[in-house]
């Protein structure tokens, strides 16, 4: 190979790159302009206004809905007590920092992927937790009750420990959402009722009917949840940890723009990837 090829494609590397850092600075600070205007719109504010009415009075698709269980907003519920801009700093913090520390890995790439990922932090909602869970998950399963109580079937990443026959991950991941799921109906034992009538009456926010409100044209969960099923359990069964954000990702009830955030726990798996074969 020649000098002058490797200058080139040295070159064109260093283009790609600062094109890519520039379109995601703009669409990260379009973004952020007009989120200004709705910030009483965000799913954090959902969270923070869970107890300010009654958790399932307000539709699915409303300002301010709250679709998860009563155990994430009893888990909310001293944060509740702060003013809106102090939860919203909190809560941001929280999401940023967990979308630094999966992009990470990718040094010099990390910048404008974490911009591209500013849109999705902005909104509030919980996928670079979720991210997170993928991440730790295969150490500390007991991680993924968050995603089979909040969003139900992202829960689908259990299937991992299912196909490798790792009874006892599995065994802690479910013990751990029961238990959490006995002591939230213990102390609000109506608001369970209540979340499983919702679920049943919002078609929408069960079955991800992929239309405008989901934001992507995407198939049904009831076509994307087998497909799911098969990414989860040929990564496992092929050893390729990368894959399982996709199957989780698949899984979403929504499959929303901003779900592609749960695609930044690759850099973490791959990196779990190579160790575990150092």
């Amino acid at each position: 190979m020649t000098t002058e090829v490797v200058a080139l494609r040295l070159d064109g590397r260093t283009g790609l790159r600062h094109g890519l850092w520039l379109t995601a600075t703009l669409f990260a600070g379009m973004f952020a302009l007009a989120g200004l205007h709705t910030w009483n719109t965000l799913d954090a504010h959902a969270y923070w206004a869970a107890w300010h009415h009654p958790f399932y009075d307000l539709p699915s698709g409303a300002p301010d809905a709250y679709l998860y269980s009563p155990a994430f907003a009893q888990a909310l519920w001293p944060f509740s007590h702060l003013a809106w801009p102090v939860f919203l700093t909190l809560w941001m913090t929280v999401l940023t920092a967990a979308t630094v520390w999966l992009i990470k890995p990718l040094r010099q790439w990390a910048v404008p992927v974490f911009l591209a990922c500013v849109p999705a932090i902005i909104t509030g909602n919980i996928y670079p937790l979720f991210a997170i869970v993928v991440v730790t998950g295969m150490r500390h399963s007991a991680g993924w009750a968050l995603p089979i109580l909040t969003k139900i079937t992202p829960g689908v990443g259990l299937v991992w420990f299912a196909v490798r026959r790792e009874w006892r991950k599995l065994g802690v991941a479910l013990a751990a959402t029961a238990a959490i799921v006995v002591v939230s109906a213990a102390i609000m034992p109506g608001a369970w009722a209540d979340w499983f009538t919702f679920l049943t009456q919002q078609s929408r926010a069960v079955h991800g009917t992929g239309n405008t409100r989901s934001g992507l044209p995407a198939p049904p969960l009831a076509l994307r949840l087998p497909v799911a099923l098969a990414v989860v359990a040929f990564a496992a069964k092929t050893n390729r940890r990368w894959l399982l954000p996709v199957g989780v990702l698949l899984a979403d009830p929504m499959f929303n723009w901003f779900a592609f955030l749960l695609l930044t726990a690759i850099p973490r798996l791959r990196r779990q990837e190579a160790l575990s074969h150092a």
